[in-house]
């Protein structure tokens, strides 16, 4: 590890300090983080979209983000950024304290659902057969990289509806529109040019793609993506870049661009929101500062209380800009899950973000960490845990019961008993089209993504602070304000 009087006397939190990006600062080395983002047809032509597939894309819970244009990713600011988040924390470490992009942020900047099932399900089965079914077409075989589709085939196979299409083609149109949309810019990859097929099975009901919760999936995708940007050798960064620099623009003063006025007019049409949508409002480029990846270090190093505003949505114009309800959700400790992809949002260290005041947080939650554990899951007496349990609950009923260590060691075939998870056979979406029924034909995959049975289900919520109040009510009961009209 680099040696450096900026380290901490207390190490007990930065566990993986030994491979964090401010080594290789520190001994004098620099890199860039460059995101990529590729020309997509229905970011720029949002006005041709059919009024039909716009409907479903709407119902569907994507709506708000096709009104933020191809905005610039800043890769300086977000590459300075990048050097303040601790996989540990899932927070950004800066000197006035810990902050972090939260699911209030994403429904807030995105208008995406943050509450409802997880966006999970199975990662492989007939491909060519589901695309015939949800999408009408099957790509070239030049289109596939393995369980994924590169996104050029969607981008220039489904632009402009047919004039003769029937309501079957409108939703297959939505839905390879909503697969750009979560390729290219909400869950891209480092490359942004390929989309995974696991998605597309979650789209096949369209009534019920919006039961999902896509903000939670776009925050999990983004903090994996954190995790891997303060990797010295890596040099481009996946996660949706526009919610990062959305809210780092919210909060921080010194760095946020300067931006066009929003008119009354356009707060009442509802055309203000989401919040990002402003940002695309700038009166110069992006690039206009030549502020290096330096610069922007130092003025993170620099920053002042009065240029960090920790709830930047109680401002009044901007709270009057918010035209939905905040789901309580977005301050609770819950896992943020993505398929494979699990990570917690911890927005018990950053609660001075909902306007409480913060004491010493917990320890930070971690999937990665502890002992590996080969055995049955038995643990002898005399471990701590047991010892610990045995002295903390009742562990027998008669009283002459007694355990022996020698039972503990289960035999080897039962330490690994074979998953009894059962799948529903696919079931024929209705949609809000109310077209003709069409099955995905993928096997196991379950279009509703039940699960099917309790002991299977994500909690959630594991808990809120303080106890929920009528912040679920709306922007009117949570910031102070009018929730809109």
């Amino acid at each position: 590890m680099a040696q450096n009087n900026n380290l901490p006397a207390n190490l007990s939190v930065l566990r993986h300090q030994d491979d964090h990006i401010t080594n290789h600062i520190w001994e004098g080395n620099e890199r860039v983080l460059r995101p990529r983002r590729h020309s997509i047809w229905i970011l720029k032509h949002t006005d041709l979209i059919d009024p039909r597939v716009r409907m479903v894309i709407d119902a569907a819970g994507f709506g708000h983000v096709l009104k933020v244009s191809n905005m610039e990713i800043n890769h300086l600011m977000v590459t300075a950024l990048c050097e303040r988040w601790r996989t540990e924390t899932h927070t950004f470490h800066m000197p006035l304290g810990e902050t972090t992009v939260t699911l209030e942020d994403v429904s807030l900047q995105l208008g995406m659902p943050i509450d409802g099932e997880p966006v999970t399900g199975g990662t492989s089965g007939n491909l060519l057969q589901l695309c015939q079914d949800l999408l009408g077409d099957i790509p070239p075989e030049n289109m596939f990289t393995g369980n994924r589709i590169k996104l050029s085939w969607l981008n220039s196979r489904f632009r402009e509806l047919p004039d003769d299409a029937t309501l079957v083609t409108v939703g297959q149109y939505a839905r390879a529109h909503i697969l750009i949309l979560i390729g290219c810019m909400l869950m891209p990859d480092t490359s942004a040019s390929l989309v995974h097929f696991m998605f597309l099975p979650l789209l096949a009901d369209l009534e019920h793609i919006s039961n999902f919760s896509w903000g939670s999936a776009v925050l999990a995708c983004l903090y994996r993506a954190l995790d891997h940007s303060t990797k010295f050798h890596q040099d481009n960064i996946g996660g949706c870049m526009l919610l990062l620099q959305c809210w780092a623009w919210e909060r921080f003063t010194c760095i946020s661009p300067e931006i066009q006025a929003v008119t009354e007019d356009e707060i009442v049409a509802g055309l203000a929101f989401p919040l990002s949508v402003r940002w695309c409002r700038q009166t110069r480029s992006l690039f206009h500062d030549q502020t290096t990846v330096v610069g922007f270090r130092k003025k993170f190093d620099q920053i002042q209380p009065k240029q960090f505003l920790w709830t930047p949505y109680r401002q009044p114009h901007v709270n009057r800009m918010i035209i939905i309800n905040v789901s309580p959700i977005s301050r609770a400790l819950v896992p943020l899950i993505c398929f494979a992809t699990v990570e917690f949002h911890q927005v018990d260290r950053v609660v001075r973000q909902f306007g409480w005041r913060q004491n010493i947080p917990s320890d930070p939650m971690n999937l990665d960490e502890g002992e590996p554990f080969t055995k049955s899951g038995h643990l002898r007496d005399n471990s701590p845990y047991m010892q610990w349990y045995i002295n903390h609950t009742i562990r027998y009923i008669t009283t002459n019961a007694q355990s022996s260590d020698d039972e503990y060691d289960m035999p080897e075939q039962y330490q690994n008993p074979p998953s009894h998870q059962q799948f529903r056979p696919d079931t024929p979406f209705s949609g809000l089209l109310h077209s003709q029924n069409v099955s995905a034909g993928f096997g196991n995959w379950d279009h509703r993504m039940h699960p099917p049975s309790s002991s299977q289900q994500v909690p959630s919520s594991y808990g809120f602070f303080p106890a929920p109040s009528n912040f679920g009510s709306g922007p009117a009961q949570c910031y102070g304000g009018s929730g809109g009209p």
